[in-house]
């Protein structure tokens, strides 16, 4: 039992939850536990254990601590142990360094997972080593950044602020870029204290909401503290709340870096608390939905329609094509005929294949009794040939929705109006206000398979021979 208590103890102390220095000393705070210890240790009777716990480190053994990484345990930043007046005192500072990774957009974007690689190397050489010592890199990587805490150690002694100005002109000069940037790297010097979390659910935006506590601030002194990091789109203001505005960037790079070097900052009297501000897109247009419900379902169905237009009256004139260049194979014919005698009609044949193989000029109708060997002849004429379509009229359709169908699959248009129709009623059931309003008549969509149809032939007649008597 004690080798068991003991063990307990030491992986307390490598997961952290037990600090290493009080796991062993400090065990007052399990008082009744040691002291049920003791008296077994000092009793004469003996008490046979359940296990045998197996000690992956002897306690004679120093035991290795790792750190925890920070998606168990929270590990604060390399200068966040140090006094903010000492800090202040010293040559050290902090540098936003933006467009190093890109920026997660939404809660599945997994760019950053990917090309999360290793950046220190790269971004250590882009400081003059001589005059700048790095003490640690903070890399924010769904912000597309990182923090990277220096000490200025230059002969000349400088403000921090003209050292960060003369590095902003050295990666200006190098205009390095990195994993999927769109922009070279570049620094900022941070003003008030980061904010480091590992929240999933925040997510940078565009959109900035500014908080002043102890006063407040005029929108041009602001303009001008927020401009040198990004194209500003407007600055609004709540009618209803005090001390606080919403500042809209043209681009998101902006609004991280105002975000992570002016939160926390004190500017006279007055304190600045920066976050983003979260925009639910789905939530939004579900609210617009359910508040303007006259004005969206037209609109998506207008959309809709436009989509079909764009996206698939191409594809199905692609697909029309595509079964026009194929030879024609007979799958109508029944079996049995295949083994029939065939009558010689090299006139009636003869003639049908030189209306079928030259430019058509009429129409021909095959006329005859039953039975007289009309498909026959037909299947004879069209076997193996391409530019052929065969729509076959005998099928037996019970309903216009069938008909429409098999007129699709014999000329080849894909997709079908069936497969449209399901998901327009799938649309009709989720919104019950939109009562038929993504479904058409039989008689518009024979209109639209003929157009498309005519508009596939008409781009197979540019390849039609010049001369109409030559065959094709």
């Amino acid at each position: 039992l004690r080798s068991h208590y003991m063990s307990v103890l030491l992986r307390l102390a490598q997961r952290r939850i037990l600090s290493p220095s009080s796991y062993l000393s400090n065990l007052s705070h399990y008082r009744p536990l040691h002291t049920f210890v003791r008296q077994l240790s000092s009793s004469s009777a003996y008490v046979k254990p359940l296990f045998r716990p197996r000690l992956s480190t002897p306690l004679s053994r120093p035991c290795p601590l790792p750190l925890a990484p920070r998606r168990f345990a929270y590990v604060p930043p390399v200068w966040e142990p140090m006094d903010a007046k000492t800090l202040a005192k010293s040559n050290s500072g902090i540098l936003w360094v933006n467009n190093l990774y890109p920026i997660k957009i939404h809660r599945f974007d997994i760019r950053s997972l990917v090309f999360s690689l290793p950046i220190d190397e790269k971004l250590k050489n882009m400081f003059p080593l001589e005059e700048i010592k790095i003490l640690g890199i903070e890399a924010r990587v769904k912000e597309g950044g990182a923090y990277v805490f220096f000490d200025y150690t230059g002969p000349i002694q400088k403000p921090l602020s003209e050292v960060v100005d003369d590095l902003y002109v050295n990666f200006r000069e190098q205009n390095k870029y990195f994993h999927l940037a769109w922009k070279p790297a570049r620094c900022y010097l941070v003003v008030g204290k980061p904010y480091v979390d590992d929240l999933r659910s925040r997510i940078p935006t565009s959109i900035l909401r500014i908080t002043f506590k102890g006063g407040d601030m005029l929108q041009d002194d602001m303009f001008r503290l927020l401009r040198k990091y990004g194209q500003i789109f407007d600055i609004v203001a709540p009618k209803d709340t005090k001390g606080k505005y919403y500042v809209y960037f043209e681009r998101p790079e902006g609004a991280i870096a105002a975000r992570n070097c002016l939160h926390n900052a004190k500017i006279g009297e007055v304190t600045i608390l920066v976050d983003y501000k979260s925009v639910q897109r789905l939530g939004y247009i579900m609210e617009q939905f359910k508040d303007h419900p006259r004005i969206m379902i037209p609109l998506v169905a207008f959309l809709f329609t436009i989509g079909t237009v764009l996206l698939f009256d191409p594809l199905r004139s692609y697909f029309i094509t595509r079964k026009m260049n194929k030879p024609y194979i007979d799958t109508h014919q029944d079996s049995n005929s295949m083994f029939m005698p065939w009558e010689p009609r090299q006139g009636e044949e003869q003639a049908l294949r030189d209306h079928v193989d030259m430019h058509p000029r009429s129409i021909s109708v095959l006329t005859g009794p039953k039975g007289c060997g009309k498909s026959a002849l037909l299947q004879r004429v069209l076997r193996g040939r391409p530019n052929t379509l065969y729509v076959d009229c005998s099928q037996d359709v019970t309903t216009d929705e069938d008909f429409v169908e098999h007129l699709s699959r014999s000329i080849g248009f894909f997709p079908s109006f069936g497969i449209v129709s399901s998901g327009g009623n799938f649309l009709d059931a989720l919104l019950p206000t939109t009562k038929n309003a993504f479904t058409s008549t039989v008689h518009s969509q024979l209109e639209s398979i003929f157009k498309c149809l005519d508009k596939a032939l008409d781009e197979k007649a540019n390849h039609y021979p010049i001369n109409p008597h030559e065959p094709h």
